[in-house]
């Protein structure tokens, strides 16, 4: 009986070291296995992104505002307004383009865009606001005035500071994202 049971505790002994064993060469395995870098597995990583910002720049301006429609006193709208306005720069991610080699991995990135201009409504303040007998559509003319506000600050903002800016960051957030990925390959980030 003792036999049986020498020879039980044995099997059990031997299954654990096996079950040991296994385990530990597949997590040695998962561990070191280096992923295989291409085109597609850096495109994976960046696939859920259609848009990046970059860069945004708030921009204060002034803007006056003449309905070129109207008759003056009757029914022309006129006036002066300050207005606050956030514009943001990036790119579209899917003209990225990846080409993968065995000593370098090359990131061809367009160069940045503007993606939007939003003029803060509640920041607008109205100034020198001409009389009319019957006021034109107050609706129009403020939407009117938004339209030229953002041409306005395409105009005197500092857009091609904001463009250089994002296009750095752009390389910089490319850097940070690919450079731990690709093993021992050089990176080259080009922007055209």
């Amino acid at each position: 009986m003792k036999k049986l049971a020498a020879f039980g505790m044995k099997k059990l002994i031997t299954a654990a070291i096996l079950v040991m064993v296994l385990v530990g060469g597949f997590l040695v395995f998962k561990h070191f296995r280096k992923p295989v870098i291409t085109n597609q597995f850096i495109s994976n990583k960046l696939e859920n992104a259609s848009d990046l910002v970059s860069a945004k720049m708030i921009y204060n301006g002034l803007l006056h505002y003449d309905d070129k429609k109207g008759i003056m006193i009757i029914n022309k709208d006129s006036f002066a307004m300050t207005y606050r306005a956030e514009l943001t720069a990036g790119i579209d991610m899917k003209k990225v383009k990846i080409k993968v080699s065995d000593d370098k991995v090359t990131v061809t990135i367009p160069k940045s865009k503007i993606k939007n201009i939003n003029i803060d409504e509640k920041s607008i303040k109205f100034y020198d606001q001409s009389f009319a007998l019957f006021k034109a559509n107050q609706k129009q003319s403020l939407l009117d005035a938004i339209s030229k506000a953002k041409e306005d600050v395409q105009k005197k903002g500092d857009v091609k500071s904001l463009l250089k800016r994002a296009d750095q960051q752009t390389a910089v957030i490319f850097k940070g994202m690919l450079e731990d990925n690709i093993q021992d390959r050089k990176l080259v980030i080009q922007q055209k």
